[in-house]
């Protein structure tokens, strides 16, 4: 199987909107502004919410899009305009996602409920594929689109899945692209779960985000993925300490990379990954980006790798590891690699 490379790097986040800044405000520590919204529930959270540009908003086929797909544009349209020989002919698209368009699907059955039938102008959007024909259609992308759905770990399998495309001659590149909206409904099924902060239980001082992330991966031209564990599902009988052990393992072989860069958002699951890489990496440096990021899942996984690309297109690393813990006990990662660089 061949290991991809990372061409170039699109984003949409509370912390910034090229990867560039993103990487300064994790390295600075400096969290974006934090707004409150009211879940389905009553109760108010704190969030970090994203913009999306004025000319996405404008587009045409976009006015009436959903928020997610809004922020997937954006990240995508960054990456693809900054991509070497670009040609959508030769591409395809792997969208990643915890949520679909929530708020479209409401407002849907809402009218199913109240008069029998749902607004056909909503129920495009509530099809969790959505989102990534938006995209599609943007970047003029006219072959392959796939979209998974899963937790964080979602990231991971989009990954995989572009290697598995990426083996193909007859395409060059595909774009992996994650994207997240906050929403009422959601934000209370979390809170509930104990998944975010709400300033009162304390199961968790994640803070809710949302925010797009896109990549194009080719052969040949950046930070190399030179491993990917598409991770272990911890159900009764495998606890996340001896998955997340496992996949570190498995990805490290034996080998210290130079930096590890974390999931941690302030979720139950950081002690026991802190515990494992203290085990196995003590003293290797990390970088948590979530803690800046907040709590968007597949989002925040993807961001994971941004940095981790980043820090090695600034030659500040050689190789990093990602490892990523979903909400549904299921975890994964990766390496990455300076072109040319061994894991």
């Amino acid at each position: 199987m061949i290991e991809p490379c990372v061409l170039s790097i699109g984003c949409h986040l509370p912390i910034g909107t090229t990867p560039e800044d993103v990487l300064t405000n994790v390295r600075s520590g400096k969290c974006p502004g934090v707004q409150e919204i009211t879940c389905s529930d009553g109760r108010h959270i704190p969030v970090f919410q994203a913009n999306p540009p004025d000319e996405i908003l404008r587009h045409p086929r976009l006015r009436r899009s959903s928020r997610i797909s809004h922020l997937a544009c954006a990240a995508a349209k960054y990456a693809v305009d900054h991509a070497p020989d670009w040609n959508p002919a030769r591409s395809a698209i792997v969208f990643a996602a915890s949520n679909g368009a929530v708020i479209y699907t409401r407002q849907f059955f809402d009218g199913v409920v109240r008069e029998g039938t749902g607004s056909p102008l909503f129920f495009p959007e509530t099809v969790y594929n959505a989102p990534a024909s938006h995209v599609a259609a943007l970047v003029g992308i006219d072959g392959e689109v796939v979209t998974l759905v899963s937790d964080a770990t979602a990231a991971i399998d989009a990954l995989a899945t572009a290697t598995e495309i990426l083996e193909s001659p007859d395409l060059d590149t595909c774009l992996v692209v994650a994207a997240e909206e906050v929403d009422p409904v959601t934000a209370a099924a979390y809170r509930l779960w104990g998944l975010i902060r709400d300033g009162a239980d304390g199961h968790s001082e994640a803070t809710l985000s949302e925010g797009a992330v896109a990549m194009v991966l080719g052969r040949d031209g950046g930070p190399r993925l030179r491993r990917l564990d598409t991770g272990h599902s911890c159900t009764a009988g495998h606890s996340l300490r001896r998955g997340l052990d496992q996949v570190v393992k498995n990805l490290t072989g034996g080998h210290r990379p130079d930096v590890v860069v974390c999931s941690a958002a302030g979720a139950r699951s950081d002690a026991t990954e802190a515990l494992v890489l203290d085990e196995r990496l003590r003293g290797v440096p990390r970088l948590t980006p979530n803690r800046m990021v907040g709590q968007a899942f597949a989002v925040s996984a993807l961001t994971q790798v941004l940095v981790a690309a980043q820090v090695i297109l600034q030659n500040e690393a050689s190789s990093a590891l990602v490892p990523v813990v979903g909400w549904n006990g299921r975890v994964g990662g990766l390496v990455l690699t300076a072109d040319g660089a061994h894991a």
